[in-house]
């Protein structure tokens, strides 16, 4: 999600800002946020006024793994026009809450990006606590506390909560997660990653049709994928085979 972040934050009048702080505040009321849609309109006045903004950037560019380096700066992004492409991610929290997005901003395009459950769990093995331990009480959102779940959702976490095996529990949530943003969005708006990194031109201008704008578009050089999966070990393996295959299949996942 950085990778791609980084890739439409090069294209003219585009403006992609990697994990903004106040998405969850915005979004962990109760209901339809309507602050989110308040935001996104105050946002892009303070960048048409040449206000700055924070992102997080490094010399101007969008830091593309937050795993490495995850620190916000303020810079003054430029645009042509008012109409200017305006897009923001947030992995976990935009995931847990995509029909209420959609019911305040019918017009938005989301996208989720996804990856091959064998190079994502071998990643959250060596990143963040809450997905290295598969510990869905430390989400802000869309964890095991959250009120808007529904009542099926719900009892999916409370029993990826309650599995002891450590393995088990991060294939577990991976399903949960994938299936959750394919139920969402079917595969309309689903990017996977081994496709943007090997064909990101084609990917970033398949977005751009589908929001119906032109821009001109940079040479996009292809991205090495990111693989390391000497760290899973085979109770890994083994969960990551049975418990993920049935869901990454939707997503033509099958060289197992």
């Amino acid at each position: 999600t950085s990778y791609l972040c980084k890739i439409l934050h090069q294209i003219d009048d585009v403006v992609a800002i990697n994990e903004p702080d106040e998405i969850h505040q915005l979004l962990a009321g109760l209901g339809q946020p309507w602050a989110l849609a308040t935001y996104y309109r105050s946002l892009r006045q303070r960048i048409l006024s040449g206000q700055g903004i924070e992102n997080k950037v490094k010399s101007g560019v969008v830091i593309e793994d937050t795993a490495l380096t995850d620190e916000r700066a303020l810079y003054y992004p430029k645009v042509k026009s008012a109409d200017f492409v305006l897009s923001t991610k947030n992995t976990l929290v935009y995931a847990s809450r995509i029909q209420q997005i959609q019911q305040v901003m019918p017009n938005a395009s989301l996208f989720a990006c996804i990856r091959n459950p064998f190079d994502t769990i071998a990643s959250w093995k060596s990143s963040f606590e809450h997905l290295r331990d598969g510990n869905v009480s430390l989400f802000s959102l869309g964890g095991i506390n959250d009120p808007e779940l529904s009542l099926r959702k719900s009892m999916q976490l409370h029993s990826i909560s309650g599995e002891p095996s450590l393995a088990i529990r991060r294939a577990m949530l991976w399903s949960f997660l994938a299936q959750g943003i394919y139920d969402e969005l079917k595969l309309n708006h689903i990017i996977r990653y081994e496709d943007l990194c090997e064909r990101p031109e084609k990917i970033v201008n398949e977005i751009l049709f589908d929001l119906n704008i032109k821009r001109k578009l940079l040479m996009i050089e292809p991205s090495k994928l990111r693989q390391d999966r000497s760290i899973l070990e085979p109770e890994d393996l083994n969960a990551i085979k049975h418990i993920c295959s049935p869901v990454a299949a939707l997503f033509g996942y099958q060289s197992y």
